[in-house]
């Protein structure tokens, strides 16, 4: 147990990782020492968390030898490992273990404040070691703070945005240069488009200086009015009757 008047945070490793070790020990026996040569296999940093989990349990005193109540703990089978386990969990954390039915997470890591637990990363680890160990020991928990299951679904479709129509009437979102994203002009714009951007060039030119007789032909053509060929009005005019004399 804790000594009075100390405040010594909660466990934050996984607790599966603590059971596993527990029934390790069940098949191999406990040794004299808790320490790295027994957690060969463990990373260095879950075992510092590991033998601070025990640590602040109960079940290892400082320099990493075994209490009785981890013995206790070993030679307990099945459910009853469980409901001990959850009994030393809510005999050193006791604001844990009284919260309401309905506690939010909220009032849980408003709790593990007054432990001085402020990282969130750590309360979302001691989080998810209290609630394994109340379903391993059977207790009621709080449902609102279970921790949050990924979503495994499909994912819902995004709300596709409207496309502006562009300056070009072509339904596109243009760049710099006026053509479509990835594409050169003659491919995103169509064959009316560019006879219009083609006729609007020919007006702009003939607005800057005087137009030209080829430059009006060729606005003429843009707009379907065929230009007359040359001496097509001389001839004409030769195709018509003389006037007779009276």
């Amino acid at each position: 147990m804790t000594e009075p008047g100390t405040r010594r945070q909660p466990p934050y490793v996984s607790y599966a990782t603590l059971m596993s070790q527990i029934q390790r020990m069940e098949g191999e026996g406990i040794p004299s020492r808790i320490d790295k040569h027994f957690l060969v296999g463990m990373a260095g940093g879950t075992q510092n968390h590991f033998r601070y989990a025990l640590r602040v349990l109960g079940l290892i005193a400082e320099d990493g030898r075994p209490t009785q109540l981890l013995s206790d703990l070993v030679e307990a089978r099945g459910q009853d490992r469980g409901r001990m386990f959850g009994k030393i969990m809510s005999g050193e954390f006791p604001e844990l273990a009284s919260l309401p039915g309905n506690a939010s997470k909220s009032d849980f890591f408003a709790a593990l404040e007054g432990y001085g637990v402020k990282s969130a990363d750590q309360q979302r680890k001691m989080l998810s070691f209290f609630v394994a160990a109340a379903d391993g020991a059977g207790m009621e928990v709080s449902s609102f703070i279970r921790p949050t299951k990924a979503r495994t679904g499909p994912r819902r479709p995004g709300t596709r945005r409207a496309r502006r129509p562009s300056a070009n009437g072509t339904g596109k979102t243009a760049d710099s240069t006026g053509s479509s994203s990835g594409e050169s002009m003659s491919d995103g714009l169509s064959e009316n488009a560019m006879r219009t951007a083609y006729f609007n060039l020919l007006i702009k030119k003939a607005e800057q200086d005087q137009a030209s007789d080829d430059l009006l032909n060729r606005i003429e053509r843009v707009v379907g009015i065929a230009a007359a060929p040359p001496g097509s009005e001389a001839k004409q005019n030769s195709d018509q009757p003389e006037p007779t004399s009276a």
